[in-house]
């Protein structure tokens, strides 16, 4: 049976996120299977929901990333996922249903770019939602787009800094006296929580703000680490005033809670994580009191100066019977997090991730970057600041290139430890085209993956993601990163070492695999895919002969497997991306047409770590790919006159070798209508150069590429890109 891929976001996950701890193999590291489609928060934030082999991976995407704004955290409650921005929190349950941050909920629920909800309110009130478009007489019912939805999520931030000055409380109502908003769709029934048949106590949670009074607003969470199944560990009780009630059995636990305060300058708060890593509930009527004085702030140092950009801060508390309690967030700029120390656990385990983006714009020279991590293991210390030494720094001189405007990108990294955190980071802003300087910094044996969106706010025009394989960076060397440098053209990424992989380009005796990338660029381990186009265009057609009958013609796809007979044959593969459907302005469209030879047993096996659909009997097919690092400028330029680029022509990873017997680069000044021949010279096995003349007469057009390459095997590739570069003045 034909498995489909369908073109949607990025094929690499830049978040992982785990329900559980234990031992982590690195690896272990998965390629992401395709994901849904964005989801829309009520406050404006949005989220790409994305499956790393099973495991929820979501990429958080904040509409204002200060102060309270900035501050989201992934939670699962009732099986169901959650993102719950940190100024909604107060309200949920009371005027905002959670059904609202329901991930499942939502995507259902959005219908034509409007998210339909439903208010209540008392009788003789009319209140104003800031931001919702009414739909019905009573004004009980309206939706929220994109643009307005981040109006509402303004007035809720408002309301939340309202709330948090002294001698305030959480109002009940919002705007005016709306006691409840929710999704105005269709929803499952709500699962009943379970209800262990076992004794109960009841727990007083006490939490003192910082003047030693019962003057903190915030919640707790709460886990058995006897038995997992003795108290559900997603449930959040709220803490109103500096107290909490709560009913367990008895038995021993472990405790996380948060509050937030207002800061002391505008825009700014202050977030306080409590954790218990042992309590023991041995009777009724207990009571136990967290006190925010005992918390530390957490503060880093950088040997250049920098200010923070993020913080993701991951608690994981593990018992031995599957247990435990873990939790992740993501801070803003504006966000002072203070967290309490805890002792060494009796029973399993604990660890405390956090993970810094920092930047530093200098008078003089590149701007640069700071990302760095740290861990914690088995108790957290008073000590929170956190200090990069330069001798464990990797420096990364990288640059992201677009096709001439300037791009309102963001990036995002992911520290892998051995240990498994559940790992939410979200993307921070940049503008590109750039070239800065990255230093990255973390103990030895962490392992980064790297993921640019392009324009995550507004559907950039050309490419959506661009993921780059996991690696190891060491302290003390300086790499290069090219992002997006042209040609962009379908292909198959090179992966990692640590990633597992599942082989794109494999075949058995009955059927063969073909999954290309929807965007490769000139670095062999970057895979990229294009956003859904608004306007139901299609995103791709992929096409596959056998003899040169045809096998399967489908759009928006990038592949699939195939049936197919052992005996040998002649395939052919067209796939063709039109990036235009977006409105590009360069990298208008790029086809890869690819012929091979293949017979069951024939070509070179797999590595023994990659998966396949008949383990041990699969083979690599050998299809041809090319690199060209076009010699532009970051803009996508290249001057009149004549410029010297690389063509390195090879195969697909992990397929055996055979010689590169031809290469030929065309170029063309009119959208692909006629070509002339650019003079290409061999240089090594596979390596070629070619010579592109840009005439005076062509300053402001875009020229287009077309590369004819064939092997002894009888492979052959046309891979044409429409608008590959520009000429410049």
């Amino acid at each position: 049976m034909r498995r489909a891929v369908v073109a949607v976001f990025g094929l690499i996950g830049s978040l992982f996120l785990g329900s559980s701890a234990g031992a982590h193999d690195p690896s272990a590291l998965v390629a992401s299977e395709p994901a849904a489609r964005t989801v829309q928060l009520i406050t404006g934030d949005r989220v790409v929901p994305r499956q790393t082999r099973g495991r929820f991976t979501p990429m958080l995407l904040p509409a204002d990333r200060h102060g309270i704004a900035g501050s989201m955290q992934l939670t699962t409650m009732n099986g169901d996922n959650y993102v719950l921005p940190a100024a909604a929190e107060p309200y949920l349950g009371n005027s905002l249903d959670p059904s609202l941050f329901n991930l499942t909920a939502l995507a259902t629920a959005e219908r034509g770019g409007r998210l339909p909800v439903r208010l209540s309110y008392a009788a003789d009130s009319r209140p104003t939602v800031p931001g919702l478009t009414v739909t019905s007489e009573d004004g009980r019912a309206g939706y929220f787009t994109a643009t307005s939805a981040r109006a509402f999520g303004r007035a809720l931030v408002a309301q939340w800094n309202a709330d948090h000055k002294p001698g305030h409380h959480t109002a009940r109502a919002l705007f005016g006296g709306v006691t409840r908003i929710g999704l105005d769709a269709p929803t499952e029934p709500t699962k009943p929580v379970a209800r262990p048949n076992y004794p109960q106590v009841t727990l007083t949670v006490k939490v003192l703000g910082r003047t030693g009074k019962l003057d903190a607003n915030g919640y707790i969470r709460l886990a058995s680490l006897d038995n997992p199944d003795l108290y559900p560990p997603d449930l959040k009780l709220e803490v109103a005033d500096g107290i909490a009630r709560v009913s367990v059995p008895l038995g021993n636990y472990t405790l996380l809670g948060e509050v937030d305060a207002a800061g002391t300058s505008g825009g700014s708060y202050r977030a306080f994580v409590l954790g218990v890593a042992d309590y023991k509930v041995a009777g009724t009527g207990q009571t136990l009191t967290l006190d925010t004085r005992k918390a530390t702030r957490m503060v880093v140092r950088t040997p250049r100066p920098a200010t923070m950009e993020s913080l993701t801060l991951n608690w994981q508390r593990d018992s031995q019977n599957d247990g435990g309690l873990a939790a992740s967030e993501v801070y803003g700029p504006g966000a002072d997090v203070y967290v309490m120390p805890t002792a060494k656990p009796k029973v399993g385990d604990f660890g405390m991730m956090t993970m810094w983006t920092l930047a530093g714009t200098p008078s003089n020279g590149l701007p640069y970057t700071y990302d760095a991590t740290f861990q914690q293991l088995n108790r957290i210390t008073t000590d929170q600041t956190y200090r990069v030494a330069t001798a464990q720094v990797a420096k990364v001189d990288s640059r992201y290139y677009t096709d001439g405007p300037s791009w309102n990108a963001a990036l995002a990294r992911t520290p892998f430890y051995q240990r498994l955190y559940d790992v939410v980071i979200t993307d921070v802003p940049m503008k590109n085209p750039l070239h800065r300087i990255e230093y990255m910094a973390s103990p030895p044996g962490v392992y980064w993956q790297t993921s640019l969106s392009t324009d995550p706010y507004d559907a950039n025009p050309t490419v959506g993601f661009v993921d780059d394989a996991t690696r190891y960076l060491r302290p003390g060397k300086t790499y290069r990163a090219d992002w997006l440098r042209g040609p962009v053209a379908p292909g198959v990424p090179t992966p990692s070492p640590l990633d597992v992989v599942t082989c794109a380009t494999c075949r058995t005796a009955r059927s063969l695999t073909v999954e290309l990338s929807q965007a490769t660029d000139t670095t062999p381990e970057h895979d990229g895919a294009l956003y859904p186009p608004s306007d139901k265009q299609h995103l791709a057609r992929f096409r596959i002969y056998r003899n040169g009958k045809l096998l399967d013609d489908e759009f928006d796809s990038t592949g699939g497997t195939f049936p197919v007979p052992s005996t040998a044959s002649t395939y052919r593969v067209i796939n063709h991306v039109p990036h235009a459907t977006s409105g590009a302005i360069g990298w208008k469209s790029s086809t890869v047409d690819i012929t091979f030879r293949s017979a069951a047993g024939g070509g070179a096996k797999p590595p023994p770590d990659w998966d396949c659909d008949d383990p041990g009997h699969c083979t690599v097919v050998p299809i041809l790919q090319a690199r060209i690092p076009l010699p532009t400028d970051l803009s996508g330029q290249l001057p009149v006159g004549t410029s010297v680029t690389a063509i390195n022509v090879g195969h697909v990873p992990g397929a055996a070798a055979s010689a590169i017997q031809s290469a030929r680069l065309q170029l063309s000044f009119n959208g692909g209508r006629t070509w002339r021949s650019a003079k290409t010279v061999a240089t090594a096995a596979g390596k070629y150069r070619a010579v592109l003349t840009n005439p005076a007469a062509e300053v402001g057009r875009w020229v287009s590429l077309r590369l004819t390459a064939t092997d002894s095997v009888g492979g052959k590739l046309i891979e044409t890109v429409i608008n590959a570069y520009s000429v410049g003045g």
